[in-house]
């Protein structure tokens, strides 16, 4: 006769709640199981506990900011601009008047602004076209542009916007050559030749035809004085609202051929061409210009081309 054997215990734990489970010898090729439990507990709820809920953790990083002043990590603006490699970076710039010695390219996100809560203003002054845009999100909050030129015939724009997204906050801009804000995508005749150097193979496989810029322009100013004011043209898009505009040569808010621009609660004065001007549309579709609550007074249309599709307001 086989000795007896004790009895066997399994401990099991499951999510919420501790269950004992007892497993007693009674026969040669038998077991009874025994539960000691607020509920009944089968074998395949052993076999596969419940898991644990699963939670996703989100962190964000705060973005690098980068100090520009004459005792700060860096004394100029360009030597800002180039340390920014990673994209999202901020750049803050201690009030001073700053000389650029040579033009911004931006091509990745970025911020420029003054020192938040600074008193004081943030002057910019370059030769020619100081910012050119191409791609990115760039906003641009507090800050004064200025634009020398060395020649009468410079027509240079103060901002050249050639893609990505840009939004100037709270600026001033002041142009000598062109105009403040220049931002246009490719032309008809511009589109079909990118779009057939990309099927001849003279652009990498894959390279995407630019995308038409994004303007945005909130409670600015600017002035001109040889040029006109803002130009939104070939399918570039945008919007400007409660900004003061006065003193340009020509329009002071110039729309060719662009789409869905929004024109709200601005002042415009003292333009020798039309406060507001508006042509066309996209390859000749809706442009869907939305134009309301704006003030235009003493300006002129002498200088203005006016045809039939034209909207001088």
């Amino acid at each position: 006769r086989a000795p007896k054997r004790r009895p066997t215990v399994y401990l099991i734990q499951r999510v919420g709640q501790r269950r004992d489970l007892r497993l007693t010898s009674r026969r040669k090729f038998g077991l009874r199981i025994t539960v000691r439990a607020p509920q009944e507990l089968s074998l395949a709820d052993a076999a596969m506990p419940e898991e644990e809920p699963k939670t996703e953790t989100i962190t964000t990083t705060a973005p690098r900011i980068l100090r520009v002043g004459p005792s700060e990590e860096f004394a100029t603006l360009e030597s800002a601009v180039a340390a920014c490699t990673a994209g999202g970076e901020e750049i803050h710039i201690v009030p001073g008047e700053y000389q650029l010695e040579r033009a911004l390219n931006i091509k990745r996100d970025l911020t420029l602004r003054r020192v938040p809560e600074s008193e004081g203003r943030v002057q910019l002054v370059h030769v020619g076209t100081p910012v050119v845009v191409s791609s990115g999100r760039i906003t641009m909050v507090d800050l004064c542009w200025k634009q020398r030129v060395t020649s009468e015939y410079d027509e240079e724009s103060l901002i050249d916007q050639r893609g990505g997204s840009l939004e100037l906050r709270g600026c001033e801009l002041e142009a000598r050559g062109g105009a403040c804000v220049l931002s246009q995508g490719l032309d008809p005749q511009e589109m079909e030749a990118a779009k057939k150097r990309a099927k001849d193979g003279w652009v990498l496989s894959g390279t995407p035809v630019p995308d038409a810029p994004t303007l945005v322009l909130a409670r600015c100013r600017w002035s001109s004085k040889r040029g006109p004011g803002v130009r939104i043209e070939w399918g570039a898009r945008g919007r400007i609202e409660e900004c003061e505009v006065g003193k340009c040569a020509h329009n002071a808010i110039h729309l060719l051929h662009a789409k869905d621009v929004s024109i709200q609660a601005n002042t415009v004065r003292d333009a020798g061409g039309a406060g507001i001007f508006l042509y066309g549309g996209p390859t000749g579709g809706d442009p869907g210009y939305a134009v309301e609550g704006n003030t235009v007074e003493r300006c002129g249309t002498t200088r203005t081309p006016r045809p039939t599709t034209a909207a001088t307001l």
